[in-house]
C-alpha cells in the first residue's frame, strides 16, 4: 500500500487556463491537471530510486585477512533525508504555493507556471514548527503561526538587495547587544589570581552569550506580530468593514490555542492590540473557519462546534455534532445506508452505542471548510471532519444559527478516514487514509483490496432542508486513476500515525506535561 496524500490544494495559475491539484504524499509534492489527470510536475525531481551508493569491491588481501570494521555511511533513508510536508497554502493569485515541511521547520515558496510546473523560489527555516499560514490581500506578505505561539510576517518573494541590508543590520545589532555582556574589568585592573580566574570566566560567558545572540536571529527579513502563551493551533486573517461609517476596512488576525482561547487581534501594524477573546470551549480549539465575514465557527476537542459573532466576541450558537458522528460510525460498523428508516437507525445506534468505549464518545475536529458551489445550485455548506471518523459532515451555512442545527447535519461516507478536503467548482476532492482501517487511527488495514487515496464527489443541488446532495464524480475519479496508483514514498507505521493523527494529542491529560513546542 502506498503512502496516502496528507495535504491537498487546488489552483488555477492562469485565468483562462486549466485547474491543477497539488497533492503531498510524505515528502513529495505532485501537480496534476484536473482536465486529464496527468501528473505535470513533481518535487523533488530526483527520486530516491535514482540515488545509488557505490561500494568498492574488496581486494584479495582484504578477503584473505580478518574482516575489517565496516564504515558507517553518512546516507540515511529517504524519510530522514527529506522531511514530510505538513501544510500547503496557495496565494490569492494562485501563482504561488507555500509548503511547510515538518521535521526541518522550513517554509518553501514555489512558483506555479500556467502549465502547472513547480519551481522552488526560496526556503526559510523557522525557529519553531509552523502550523498555520495566511496571506495579505495583495500576496506581498506571508503570515506564519508556529506551535510555540508566535505569529510572524515575512515577504512572499525575497528581494536580494533588501535581504542583504536586513542581514547586515541584524548582525550589527546582535553584536552590539552581545557586547553589553562584556565585564567592565580588564587584565590591567585585576591583579590577584582569584580575580583573574573570575575575569576569565566572565569573558568566556560574554563570548558564549554573544555567539548565542547571533544564533537566535533569523537570517531573513521578518517581523514578530504577536504571541500566545500556549501552543497555537490555527490562524485566520480577514479584512472586513466593521461599520458603514468606516472609510476603509480593517484587517484582523484570529488565532486559537490549546488553552481553549480564540484571540481577536488587529492586523499589522497594530497586531499587538488585542480586541478581545472568544471564550466558551472546554477543550482545546483546533480549527477556525469563517462561514460568513462576521460569522466564525470553531471546533476542537469538544463535542460541539461554536458559532461566534467574533467582532463582538459573543457565542451565538452551539451545535452538537456527536450524534452525526455516531451515525457516520454506525454506517461503517453496520453497513447501514441513508435509506434506512429513522426507527431502524435509532435501534442500531442504541445497540452500537452501548458497545462504544469512552474514547469513541470523544471528538477531535480535524478540519473545517467552507464549500461554496460556483454554479450557485447549492447553498454554501460548512464541511467538518473529525479525526478517525470516515465521513465528511456538512451543514448549510444558513442553518448555523438555528436552535435545532444539529438535526440538519448530514454526512458523506468515505472508504477511509479523511485527511484533507479541497473543492473546485461544484466538486469536492477528499484525501483518505488507505493504510489504517476506516474508523481507526491505529489498526492497519490487512485487506489486499484496492482503496483509492483520492475520491471526488459532485454537488448535485440540495434537499428541501438546504443540505447539499453529494454523489461520486465518476468522470473525475477516472482521471485520478494515475494519481491514485502513483508510487510515492515508503512508510513506517509509527511515523505515519504521528503524521496523520496528531489532533487528539492536544487533549490535556491530568498530571502530564506534554505541551510540545518544537
Amino acid at each position: 500500500m502506498h503512502h496516502p496524500y496528507q495535504c491537498l490544494a487546488t489552483c488555477r495559475p492562469s485565468t483562462d487556463g486549466p485547474h491543477y491539484l497539488l497533492a503531498a504524499s510524505g515528502h513529495k509534492l505532485f501537480s496534476v491537471g484536473l482536465e486529464d489527470g496527468i501528473i505535470v510536475s513533481r518535487w523533488p525531481k530526483t527520486d530516491e530510486n535514482d540515488i545509488k551508493i557505490e561500494t568498492p569491491e574488496a581486494t584479495e588481501s582484504e578477503m584473505a585477512g580478518p574482516p575489517t570494521k565496516k564504515r558507517r555511511l553518512s546516507v540515511t533513508n529517504d524519510r530522514e533525508i527529506l522531511p514530510n510536508i505538513i501544510k500547503l497554502a496557495v496565494t490569492h493569485s494562485q501563482q504561488h504555493v507555500v509548503v511547510v515541511t515538518g521535521e526541518d521547520k522550513c517554509i518553501r515558496v514555489f512558483y506555479i507556471s500556467p502549465q502547472g510546473q513547480l519551481s522552488q523560489l526560496s526556503m526559510r527555516a523557522m525557529p519553531k514548527r509552523p502550523c498555520a499560514l495566511a496571506f495579505t490581500s495583495d500576496d506581498s506578505e506571508i503570515f506564519c503561526a508556529d506551535k510555540f505561539g508566535d505569529v510572524y510576517s515575512l515577504p512572499l518573494l525575497l528581494d536580494p538587495d533588501k535581504e542583504a541590508e536586513y542581514i547586515a543590520a541584524q548582525q550589527a545589532a546582535a553584536l552590539k547587544e552581545a557586547s553589553e555582556y562584556a565585564p567592565a574589568a580588564t587584565e590591567l585592573t585585576v591583579h590577584s589570581a582569584a580575580n583573574r580566574r573570575a575575569l576569565e570566566n566572565q569573558l568566556q560567558q560574554a563570548k558564549e552569550k554573544a555567539n548565542q545572540k547571533l544564533k537566535e536571529w533569523l537570517p531573513f527579513s521578518h517581523q514578530l506580530l504577536l504571541g500566545h502563551v500556549s501552543l497555537l493551533t490555527d490562524m485566520l486573517v480577514t479584512t472586513i468593514r466593521t461599520s458603514e461609517e468606516e472609510e476603509k476596512p480593517r484587517t484582523y488576525i484570529l488565532t486559537s490555542d490549546r488553552d481553549e482561547h480564540i484571540r481577536v487581534s488587529r492586523g499589522p501594524p497594530q497586531a499587538f492590540v488585542i480586541e478581545g477573546y472568544c471564550l466558551g470551549h472546554h477543550e482545546f480549539v483546533n480549527k477556525l473557519c469563517l462561514a460568513e465575514p462576521g460569522v466564525l465557527v470553531s471546533g476542537g476537542g469538544d463535542r460541539e462546534l461554536i458559532v461566534w459573532d467574533w467582532l463582538r466576541q459573543k457565542a451565538v450558537n452551539r451545535i452538537d455534532i456527536l450524534d452525526a458522528v455516531k451515525r457516520a460510525r454506525l454506517h461503517v460498523r453496520t453497513g447501514s445506508n441513508d435509506s434506512d428508516t429513522s426507527e431502524k437507525q435509532g435501534e442500531q445506534a442504541s445497540q452500537v452505542e452501548t458497545g462504544l468505549e469512552e474514547k469513541d464518545s470523544k471528538l477531535a475536529v480535524s478540519g473545517l471548510w467552507l464549500f461554496a458551489d460556483a454554479s450557485l445550485e447549492t447553498e454554501p455548506q460548512l464541511l467538518i471532519t473529525c479525526e478517525g471518523v470516515p465521513a465528511v459532515l456538512y451543514i448549510p451555512v444558513a442553518a448555523l444559527h438555528n436552535e435545532d442545527a444539529q438535526g440538519e447535519i448530514s454526512f458523506l461516507p468515505l472508504d477511509g478516514n479523511p485527511l484533507d478536503v479541497v473543492s473546485t467548482g461544484n466538486t469536492l476532492l477528499v484525501s483518505t487514509d488507505n493504510i489504517h482501517c476506516a474508523g481507526s487511527t491505529t489498526d492497519i488495514e490487512t485487506s489486499e483490496a484496492f482503496r483509492p487515496r483520492l475520491q471526488a464527489f459532485q454537488a448535485l443541488g440540495e434537499e428541501l432542508g438546504g443540505a447539499a446532495v453529494f454523489k461520486p464524480d465518476q468522470h473525475l475519479n477516472n482521471k485520478l486513476v494515475q494519481l491514485n496508483e502513483q508510487s510515492t514514498v515508503g512508510w513506517h507505521e509509527k511515523a505515519l500515525q504521528t503524521l496523520l493523527y496528531s489532533v487528539e494529542n492536544l487533549r490535556k491529560r491530568a498530571g502530564v506535561d506534554d505541551s510540545g513546542t518544537d
